[in-house]
């Protein structure tokens, strides 16, 4: 008798092997929110990567769930939470982008205005 894996554990195997490297990025994204308080800037934001890193800690453990216990829904919800993940994620990196971008044309503006008003 030859025995097969789940289509669960066929479609969960390649996060089941990664899900510690995503538990490790997501402590590493909660300690990122918690240093991010310490600016003032910090404030403002330090709940996303908090957020993100509590949803990739909860669909690691989910994904470990439905590979060993062959539960769709749990598979189903850890892809949901990294999908979320990489939405906020790329939200994030747009947003800094933005904001670097306007901080490097104030950089340039703002001297440029100055010396032509003296």
């Amino acid at each position: 008798m030859e025995l097969t894996a789940s289509v669960i554990q066929n479609y969960s195997e390649a996060l089941y092997k990664a899900r510690s490297w995503i538990r490790i990025v997501g402590i590493v994204s909660i300690i990122q929110g918690i240093l991010t308080v310490l600016s003032i800037w910090g404030v403002v934001i330090c709940w996303l990567p908090i957020w993100m890193g509590a949803l990739l800690l909860k669909a690691s453990d989910q994904i470990r769930t439905a590979y060993e216990t062959d539960n769709e829904d749990e598979y189903l919800s850890a892809n949901e939470k990294i999908a979320k993940y990489f939405k906020l994620s790329a939200i994030f990196v747009v947003v800094f982008i933005g904001v670097g971008l306007l901080g490097v044309l104030a950089a340039v503006v703002v001297p440029f205005f100055a010396k032509m008003a003296q």
